[in-house]
């Protein structure tokens, strides 16, 4: 059997954290149902981790960029550990909770510009893809974990430990991680001589950091769009996320314990294969001639409009409020409708939107990534607040949360259309500036898109000549996108 190299058992480490990750974020949606009996008080609670996490992703780029990928995930991993591990202590204390919820959103915002930070030294352009996929699979399989174990440690043991549980697996990979990775491949003791001049002959030159084109970034219409996808996308997945256990719970009180775990764990079995499955449909249209653009345009919209689909589907079978709980279908419908609405969404994000983060600029793509994610996690806060409330005023109206969720893939899969999966050339320096004014997109007059690559070949020579000089002047680096 051929030894695994090392940059792939980096990969299947991070792969392990991202399933801690998911199981430290996930543990309070089992546990609180015993803990609070109030909607609007969950919905407060479940909105705590948000809180943090929006407030600390630009300053997690910042100390991963600065002290590197490998120190800084050690450190978060142990904090947001330690914080679940408190949790214990609160004794169902409100304001305690929320204080160590929000820690650990802060802690978790650092996972994945860390592990952004490791990709983009560790592994050649040809592997980044497929790579990155593989990792973001930790998400559902974390989910699922914790959704089918939680309901028997909640029985069997009572809510602290849930949060204990999930806490030793993080302080257990931590230390695993620790003794393994380091943020440059060149430092670490076990790498090959053969592998480590694969690494560096995929990456470019290293070059110093100029001035941040805020202004180009702010008015760049491709990011603006992928921004505002990411938004529309995360309020239905942290819904999703935060809300699917006490959908079931309450609307199928009497069914069994083994099918309600099923029931919530099953649309995450259905996230796990479709985005593993979105990265390898990609490569192979890209493969076939299909630019990056259209590429990710089309996955993008199959996927979030499926998603829409499946949540329209799902308002059919769910209550529709007014003091009754009582379903319009069984349990197995509901079950297929939040499969196909969750998997299909994950299909069109994981190829579609986030993939595109690094496509927009090799340069700035790490900060656009930051960014979009720092205004993509209040949906976590507003759509947790407000489901509780809202659930809380229509007295159980879940037909209507699913329609909002619809609408929002909807919405999210229109504004990605005004993306593009090329470098925009954001720098504010005279020559950076010109070409992002000249930057035209695919199907404009003026402009068409390089087969392959994204770059535009018919944008005129002015473009051209401004595209040579910020090459020839200014090497870049390209950096991953992120997950949510």
């Amino acid at each position: 059997m051929p030894r695994l190299s090392t940059r792939k058992s980096l990969i299947l480490l991070l792969w392990l954290g991202d399933v801690c990750l998911y199981m430290a974020r996930t543990n309070v949606s089992v546990a609180i149902g015993a803990m609070f009996s109030s909607d609007a008080a969950e919905g407060r609670m479940l909105a705590a981790f948000y809180c943090g996490y929006f407030a600390f992703q630009t300053p997690a780029g910042w100390l991963a960029s600065r002290f590197g990928g490998s120190r800084v995930l050690t450190a978060a991993v142990a904090v947001w550990s330690l914080a679940s591990a408190a949790s214990c202590f609160t004794r169902g204390a409100f304001a305690a909770l929320f204080a160590l919820r929000v820690l650990v959103g802060c802690a978790e915002a650092c996972c994945y510009p860390s592990m952004a930070q490791l990709v983009s030294v560790w592994i050649p352009t040809s592997e980044r893809s497929s790579s990155w996929a593989f990792i973001t699979t930790g998400e559902p399989a974390g989910t699922v974990l914790m959704l089918l174990l939680g309901p028997f440690l909640l029985a069997s043991t009572g809510w602290r430990s849930v949060f204990l549980v999930s806490a030793a697996c993080g302080l257990a990979w931590m230390v695993a991680f620790a003794s393994f990775a380091t943020s440059d491949p060149a430092r670490h003791r076990c790498i090959s001589a053969e592998e480590l001049a694969l690494i560096h002959a995929s990456r470019p030159p290293e070059v110093a950091r100029g001035v941040t084109p805020w202004r180009a970034i702010l008015t760049n219409r491709p990011f603006l769009c992928t921004a505002t996808c990411h938004c529309l996308y995360n309020w239905t997945f942290y819904i999703g996320l935060s809300w699917i256990d006490k959908f079931l719970h309450t609307t199928w009180p009497n069914a069994s314990s083994a099918d309600l775990a099923a029931a919530s764990a099953a649309p995450y079995v259905a996230l796990f294969a479709c985005s593993a499955a979105s990265g390898v449909v990609a490569d192979r249209l890209e493969a076939r001639g299909l630019s990056p653009t259209r590429t990710r345009k089309l996955i993008n919209s199959a996927g979030l409009l499926g998603g829409a689909a499946g949540f329209g589907a799902l308002s059919c079978v769910a209550p529709c409020g007014g003091g009754s709980s009582a379903p319009r279908g069984s349990i197995v419908a509901a079950t297929a409708c939040l499969s196909v609405a969750i998997g299909m969404a994950g299909f069109g994000s994981s190829a579609g939107y986030w993939a595109t983060f690094g496509d927009l600029s090799r340069r700035h793509g790490a900060l656009l990534l930051a960014m979009s994610n720092t205004a993509a996690s209040l949906p976590g806060i507003v759509g947790n607040t407000a489901t509780g409330q809202l659930l809380a005023s229509t007295r159980g109206d879940w037909a209507l949360v699913f329609r909002l969720c619809a609408g929002s893939l909807v919405l999210g899969a229109l504004a990605f259309l005004g993306s593009e999966a090329r470098d925009q050339l954001l720098d504010d320096s005279p020559r950076g500036m010109l070409s992002s004014k000249l930057l035209v997109a695919p199907g404009e007059p003026g402009g068409s898109e390089e087969e392959g690559n994204g770059a535009s070949t018919a944008a005129g020579p002015t473009v051209q000549a401004a595209r040579g000089a910020e090459a020839s002047s200014q090497p870049i680096t390209q950096p991953l996108a992120l997950p949510p």
